[in-house]
């Protein structure tokens, strides 16, 4: 009896103490930290082994153990104008406004290249990386092409319907009258508006033709300035429109014509009738 009950008190001390040394071995290998911050952090107590932290510090490595070249830093302060150029810098800034690498078309001007210069200094003052300000520069050139094709595409249609309105009032002395006022602004007029007004550009200055061509008119009559002298002398002018109706009227409410109008045994009959007919003609006419 003695016998038995000092084996079960040795087995019961032998299997407590297995017991305490196998807790004691699952805990050693973070128990034994001499930092009691790090022993005793959560994150480190979620690993049952050393095997598991080892398996999660090579998952972390590949995540965000990148070569410092390739890494980008951010400077506590971003105020910190030196630190953010180096940011800058690593991102994609060049050495100097220069180094952007961003060229104009063969047709730009010299207002266009000294845009350009002005542009890259100022990407380069704020740090702007290479492509991003290509692609500024890329949208803002895009603007400026559509807003040029628009203006020109305004322009088209504007000199388009001018012309259709000195057709209208010229009808078929619509020619002549364009003749005469290209004679007046080769005499008259600068080198600048003569290039200005040619290669049928006369439409986008409508109001300015008709101004002309009434200039024109004055001075084909007598008294006027260059009244049947200089240029206007003897001329037989085409006519409007409405000058021709005015001028069958006229001819109309003459004493003279009126009467031999009327009168075929008049001596001036076939002459008068075939006056008003080219009026007529003239009042009817159309541009082409």
């Amino acid at each position: 009896m003695e016998a038995s009950t000092t084996q079960t008190t040795e087995t019961a001390s032998t299997t407590g103490t297995a017991s305490q040394s196998s807790d004691a071995a699952t805990a050693a290998w973070y128990s034994s930290f001499t930092d009691e911050a790090i022993r005793t952090d959560p994150s480190v107590q979620l690993f049952k082994t050393p095997e598991d932290m080892a398996k999660g510090y090579v998952s972390l490595q590949k995540r965000f153990g990148t070569d410092p070249k390739l890494r980008v830093d951010l400077p506590a302060d971003p105020n910190d104008a030196e630190a953010m150029r180096a940011v800058y810098a690593k991102i994609g800034m060049p050495e100097s406004p220069d180094k952007y690498g961003l060229a104009l078309d063969d047709k730009a001007t010299d207002a266009d290249k000294t845009m350009l210069t002005e542009f890259t200094a100022e990407a380069h003052k704020l740090g702007l990386p290479a492509g991003m300000a290509k692609g500024v520069m890329g949208f803002w050139m895009s603007k400026v092409a559509a807003a040029q094709e628009a203006e020109t595409a305004r322009m088209a249609a504007a000199a388009e319907t001018g012309t259709a309105d000195l057709k209208k009032a010229w009808g078929g002395a619509y020619d002549a009258r364009l003749k005469e006022i290209g004679g007046m602004l080769t005499t008259y007029g600068s080198p600048g508006l003569q290039k200005a007004l040619e290669g049928g550009n006369l439409g986008l200055y409508s109001d300015f033709a008709l101004m002309m061509a009434k200039m024109a008119d004055r001075m084909a009559e007598p008294g006027g300035a260059g009244g049947q002298t200089g240029e206007a002398a003897g001329a037989q002018r085409a006519m409007s429109p409405d000058q021709a109706k005015a001028a069958v009227k006229t001819l109309e409410g003459d004493p003279v014509k009126g009467k031999a109008l009327l009168d075929a045994s008049h001596p001036q009959h076939a002459a008068v009738v075939k006056e008003r007919r080219d009026l007529l003609r003239q009042a009817e006419a159309r541009a082409t």
